[in-house]
């Protein structure tokens, strides 16, 4: 499990995202799903920030994602954008 306040990178890969907000440019995610519950991204308040080239872990929580890619099962956001 990987808390994070933001994420920055290249590729994110995994089985479930909970998320605020997030910026993708290509998505390989089984599950697309906007979700307005705030109690799954409070986990991720007061974390660090991760940027790398690339970003592994089962399950995700973070306020903020901006990835060229993302794959995973499943992914709960707030707000979804591409780029």
């Amino acid at each position: 499990m990987l808390l994070a306040k933001v994420i920055k990178t290249r590729l994110v890969i995994a089985d479930v995202i909970y998320v605020k907000q997030i910026k993708l440019g290509n998505a390989g995610a089984t599950e697309l799903n906007e979700s307005k519950q705030e109690d799954r991204y409070e986990r991720a308040k007061n974390s660090i920030d991760v940027e790398q080239p690339e970003v592994r872990a089962t399950v995700i929580y973070a306020e903020d994602i901006e990835a060229d890619e993302v794959r995973a099962k499943q992914v709960f956001a707030q707000q979804i954008q591409y780029f």
